[in-house]
This record gives structure tokens, C-alpha cells and sequence, in this order.
């Protein structure tokens, strides 16, 4: 060792002071908003490319990966599905009628969904090589204005830049020169946010307002209360609570507007939604005749809360939904939504550059 040397004993001293040392902790005393990927771990059954198991297509000889992802560009159509046998919990499900209905109204809207990526692609690209707009969309800018470190009930803003801006270019002109310069408006900023539809069932959707929505990462395994660090590739779940909130949420319920509201509902049982996955999903497995792959999947919010020594994360919920365009109440189950959480380095490019 150099620091066994004489006249270098504080050889490793000097190294500490002048290389910084890596927290094992997501923390924001360097920057402000970091970039996250969110890898779906568990459910990881019946998602919307589990049509291709068992395939010969060697694009579905491994299991596909699923993201929490947003495409500026597409919305999501939650559709009405049942079991084909209803005694059986995890069957096939189908469309009643074999036509699609819209499950609540509004029927589609810009929203996150569960996207899945066969065969290592990313797009066209093998392992997210190029940096664009299929890589982008599960990139996630998360900043916590309350906490230096990410920990467990940290409270967050998450929010995306649109790969596109379709924006008008704004001209201006230059009376010196009579040259008029033309630029484009900055990308457009997308929050994650919540709202309650005609139906009475929450939702998590997408904004380009400024009012943005505070959202709670629950680490696994961590009991209320308990500050406990999180760290890169710690999984975590998604909650959503109604005293985070500064500028309400909109609320369809009776009201074409979608008005602005800043308590629950007085039906409402509990302070705290839980974002999860619903049973029956919310589109088939397969393509729709006119769709060129499989609908991604959509996502509820959810008050039924997990027992701390549930195995399985699996809760029954009544629902209110359209059928045959009246209302009428559905009982589904809800599956927590457990994420690992990635950090994207390099401004949310990642490593694309090392290919």
C-alpha cells in the first residue's frame, strides 16, 4: 500500500478529500430534479404483450419488460372486459358483445400506462441505443421540494418533457437589421397528476398546466412513519393524498367542466390513493382490429390500502362503470403497482452515448 510508504501515510486522506464519495442514497443536494425509470416488478401477469407467451416469434423467446411510461402523443382507452369464466379469477378475459365500450367517460384521455418492450427493444433500436422519443417516454424528472434525500413518504413532483413541441414558432424582429429571428417555445412540461371522472373512480392522467400534483413514493417493506432512505433500485410504490395538494383536483362527477376540488369526496373512506393495476385489465390482451400493437396498460387510483402483512397485494374494489351507456356497479380487484426505481444519469440520456 502507497500509505504504508514513509512520508505518504496521508496518501489516502488526500484521495478521499479530492474524490467526492457516491451517497448510497438518492440525493438532491446536487441538483434538483433527478431522472428516474420506473421498471414494473410486480403484476407480471396478463399485460399487454402476454398474448406473444408461448410464441414461436423469437422476439418473445424471453419475457418481455414493462415500464411506467407516457407518450405525449397517444391517450388511454379504458374499455370494458370480463372473465370469460367468472369462476376462474386469473382467466382469459374478452369483450362483452365482442365490441369495444368505453368503461368511463371521459373515455380516453392523455394518461401513464404500463408499456412493454419484447426482445430488448426499444423502438427500433436494441437496449434503448438511441436517444429518442421511444426512449424518452419512460423518463421521468422527479424532484422533492421537502426532503434532501428520497425516503420513504418523501413527498414529490414528477413530471416529463414532451419529445415533441408542437408549439408555433415565435417570430420576432430586429428593427436594426430588418431580420426577423425565428424560435421554437420551449418543451412542453407534462406533470402527473390525479383527477376523479363522471364515474367517481380516480385516475392518474397527465397535465400541461403549471399546477402540478404532489405524489408520496412508499418504500416496500417500510411501516408509516418510518424515514427510511431510498435508494437506486429500491422498489417503491406510488400514492397519491388529498393534503399534499395545493391546487385540487378536477372532479367530472356531475359537472361538464371538470371542476376544481380540494377535499375527498363525502363518500370517500380514506385520506391516501394508492396507484394500482385493475383485474379485469382494462383492454385485451390482443390487438384491436385497428390498432398495430397491443393497447398499453391502464392504471387506477385506488383507496383500498394493502395490509402490512399482506403476501400478494391483491384488494377487491366496487366500482361504478357504463354498460350499455348507464351506470352500473362492476367489482374488480386491484394490484399493487411495485416499481424498481432507476436512475437515468447524464440529463435522462442515460447511457446511449457508451454504444
Amino acid at each position: 500500500m502507497i500509505s504504508g510508504l514513509s512520508g505518504f501515510e496521508h496518501t489516502r486522506s488526500w484521495f478521499d478529500q479530492a474524490v467526492p464519495s457516491l451517497s448510497k442514497y438518492i440525493e438532491f443536494s446536487d441538483k434538483l430534479v433527478k431522472k428516474i425509470r420506473l421498471r414494473l416488478m410486480s403484476p407480471n401477469h396478463d399485460l399487454c404483450l402476454s398474448c406473444k407467451k408461448g410464441s414461436e416469434d423469437p422476439d418473445y423467446a424471453t419475457p418481455p419488460n414493462y415500464y411506467f411510461g407516457h407518450r405525449p402523443l397517444s391517450t388511454v382507452m379504458p374499455l370494458a372486459m370480463e372473465l370469460e369464466h367468472p369462476d376462474i379469477t386469473w382467466g382469459r378475459i374478452k369483450m362483452p358483445k365482442d365490441k369495444p365500450e368505453f368503461l368511463f367517460s371521459p373515455g380516453s384521455y392523455r394518461a401513464p400506462a404500463i408499456y412493454g418492450y419484447a426482445s430488448n427493444k426499444v423502438g427500433d433500436n436494441l437496449y434503448g441505443t438511441v436517444y429518442d422519443d421511444e426512449y424518452k417516454s419512460t423518463v421521468w424528472s422527479i424532484t422533492s421540494p421537502y426532503d434532501d434525500a428520497l425516503c420513504h413518504e418523501s413527498r414529490v413532483i414528477i413530471q416529463t418533457v414532451s419529445p415533441r413541441n408542437n408549439s408555433p414558432a415565435k417570430i420576432t424582429g430586429d428593427s436594426g437589421n430588418n431580420a426577423p429571428t425565428i424560435s421554437s417555445s420551449a418543451p412542453m412540461i407534462s406533470s402527473l397528476i390525479v383527477f376523479r371522472n363522471q364515474q367517481g373512480v380516480f385516475v392518474p392522467a397527465m397535465s400541461d398546466s403549471k399546477d402540478f400534483h404532489v405524489w408520496r413514493v412508499l418504500k416496500s417493506g417500510a411501516v408509516p412513519g418510518d424515514k427510511v432512505n431510498i435508494a437506486e433500485g429500491d422498489q417503491i410504490q406510488l400514492a397519491w393524498c388529498y393534503q399534499d395538494q395545493y391546487c385540487g383536483y378536477r372532479d367530472f362527477t356531475n359537472d361538464a367542466f371538470g371542476r376544481r376540488r380540494n377535499g375527498p369526496p363525502p363518500e370517500s373512506k380514506s385520506s391516501t390513493l394508492y396507484m394500482r393495476l385493475p383485474w379485469p385489465r382494462f383492454e385485451p390482451v390482443e390487438s384491436l382490429p385497428d390498432q398495430s400493437e397491443p393497447l398499453p396498460n391502464a392504471l387506477i387510483m385506488s383507496e383500498v390500502s394493502t395490509p402490512q402483512d399482506s403476501s400478494n397485494g391483491i384488494q377487491h374494489e366496487q366500482i361504478t362503470v357504463i354498460k350499455d351507456k348507464k351506470h352500473a356497479a362492476k367489482d374488480i380487484l386491484v394490484e399493487d403497482c411495485i416499481f424498481r426505481l432507476d436512475i437515468v444519469k447524464h440529463h435522462g440520456r442515460g447511457d446511449v452515448d457508451d454504444y
